[in-house]
């Protein structure tokens, strides 16, 4: 009998922990519960869903840092926030994840600095996110399934709503190839 209950148990847990490798329900991710220097990742985190990609070595830890912004989405709804998380930008991410989907692999130097999301069903992805200081012939991006679908130029110190809707269930990574900053991230499944 207990050990039938030890099986259903782990058998639960395991199922719980596979669920949040994919997410299927409407989702957001912020930073606001971390302290300012705080460390987010200095490796692959898996924050309910949101692959956190830092790695160990200098410039490769995602840091919190206090950065208030706000205004509306395209929808038109508020949003508000006074913490982002702080990455170095990876010029090499485009060109690899646009080649290969691996969000949840081991860290890798040409991957790392960046976040991935992978969905159970089809839906929308809408990330917040601005360079640290506006810099010339840089961008912001957002892929999908190996495909760039969203950009932002850096050159203009604001926040960038970068969005896409899929029509199927996938791989979304984003990032940029300069310094910059995450404020919320958002996945709203398709009705």
């Amino acid at each position: 009998m207990k050990k039938n209950l030890l099986t259903i148990v782990l058998a639960l847990v395991a199922m719980f922990a596979n669920a949040q490798d994919k997410v299927s329900t409407a989702t957001t991710w912020d930073f606001e519960s971390y302290q300012s220097g705080a460390t987010i990742s200095n490796e692959i985190k898996n924050i309910n869903g949101l692959f956190v990609r830092g790695a160990a070595g200098e410039g490769h830890d995602i840091i919190a840092e206090i950065h208030k912004r706000n205004g509306k989405f395209a929808d038109g709804t508020a949003w508000k926030t006074r913490m982002a998380a702080s990455v170095n930008g990876n010029g090499s991410l485009k060109k690899d994840v646009t080649s290969k989907k691996r969000p949840a692999q081991e860290p890798n130097t040409k991957i790392d600095r960046c976040f991935a999301v992978n969905t159970a069903v089809p839906g929308t992805l809408t990330v917040l996110m601005s360079p640290r200081k506006a810099v010339d012939d840089r961008e912001l991006f957002l892929i999908f399934d190996a495909q760039v679908v969203a950009t932002g130029d850096a050159s203009e110190d604001k926040v960038y709503e970068l969005t896409y809707k899929a029509d199927k269930p996938g791989t979304f990574w984003f990032g940029a190839d300069c310094q910059y900053f995450v404020y919320q991230v958002k996945f709203t499944p398709a009705q």
